[in-house]
């Protein structure tokens, strides 16, 4: 029997980073896999990239909290007005005020403003604080993004560990496919992400100007968005001795994204915290060593496929930042098992047959 299915996807064009691409890789790999169903978006403007019907709500600007308010508001009505079977969440705010025949979706992708309150705004910790527990108790299934939201998340809501399912990003290779292209003069160490304090880039520079030091003919990169709390990162590098090799690039093109991967000597992830790390499923695409925190998401996400350091310790990061550099047996040994865990999430179906069929 064909459902009715409603996204609310306003992270479709109020975002760009990981939440985004999430999104918009999960509503793609919905409609293929079970093109039975009617789908539609609620948005806040047209996005336009999908064959679903688009339902815009637009925000009331002259209103205080409008685009928070519209969530409780016309939202609800748009959707009960609509009456589909399943409503699913796309940024785990909501879904609220709904008829109760409406089945709830929300996707939980990490628990940090709630787990480390440091990195966020008050306003976000609250609003979770608040929020969260409501959303969790109402929603029929809870999507989370890997084991490790999941279990966060029962650990502080233990009632909803018979309703959470996981359900993987996935990017699709085809993507990765395109001509060569020089992008950076000089052989680089590439990480990417929001600039925030979360992403830890402070022990990423330190650890680089050890390694630069030796190293006269090697580069760092960073990309992503100037974030939260940014600027304790920026005044360091500014008065860094090496601060003409400590390159950050701001936000670039899916196509220039593609072309830095591909061109990087060593791929590095030194986040406090993630709910998957995105940019670990980007960099298997092209074989590229990786060097990553010894968290438990990095773990899940790359097993042996790369090498793990202490997350506070820049020592510990330029040493191995250094042996990397200069060994080629690793270097192979990364690359074979990059493309073993690249085969598995390329391999992975979406799944959430229960959701969808």
């Amino acid at each position: 029997m064909p459902k009715k299915i409603a996204f609310l996807a306003d992270c479709l064009v109020t975002q760009k980073a990981g939440i985004h691409f999430y999104t918009h890789q999960f509503i793609k790999r919905a409609i293929e896999d079970y093109p039975q169903n009617q789908y539609f978006i609620i948005l806040e403007k047209p996005y336009g990239q999908f064959e679903a019907t688009e339902i815009i709500v637009p925000t009331n600007k002259s209103l205080p909290f409008h685009f928070r308010l519209r969530s409780f508001t016309s939202i609800p009505k748009a959707v009960n007005k609509l009456n589909p079977d399943v409503v699913i969440e796309m940024a785990h705010f909501g879904p609220f005020r709904l008829n109760p025949k409406i089945k709830r979706v929300t996707v939980i992708y990490d628990l940090t403003p709630i787990l480390f309150p440091k990195w966020h705004n008050s306003m976000s910790y609250w609003i979770h604080k608040l929020f969260l527990p409501g959303i969790i108790k109402k929603s029929n299934k809870i999507i989370c993004i890997s084991k490790k939201t999941q279990t966060d998340l029962i650990k502080l809501y233990p009632h909803a560990e018979n309703k959470t399912l996981v359900s993987y990003p996935f990017v699709n290779p085809k993507v990765f496919i395109e001509t060569k292209k020089t992008i950076h003069p000089h052989a680089f160490f590439l990480s990417v992400g929001t600039i925030e304090p979360r992403k830890n880039y402070l022990t990423l520079v330190k650890a680089f100007e050890i390694f630069a030091a030796t190293n006269e003919n090697f580069d760092l990169i960073i990309i992503g968005y100037y974030g939260w709390k940014s600027n304790t990162l920026l005044n360091y590098i500014k008065a860094s001795p090496y601060r003409d090799r400590i390159i950050l690039k701001g936000y670039v093109s899916k196509s220039d994204l593609r072309h830095y991967y591909r061109q990087c000597m060593t791929f590095i992830y030194p986040t406090h915290y993630e709910g998957f790390g995105l940019p670990l499923l980007e960099a298997f695409h092209f074989n590229k060593p990786i060097l990553a925190s010894d968290i438990d998401i990095c773990r899940e996400v790359c097993q042996d496929a790369a090498i793990y350091f202490s997350k506070d310790q820049h020592q510990d990061l330029a040493n191995k930042m250094q042996n990397i550099t200069h060994d080629k047996v690793t270097q192979n040994r990364l690359a074979k098992a990059t493309k073993t865990r690249l085969a598995y999430f390329t391999n992975l179906k979406l799944g959430l047959q229960e959701i969808f069929e």
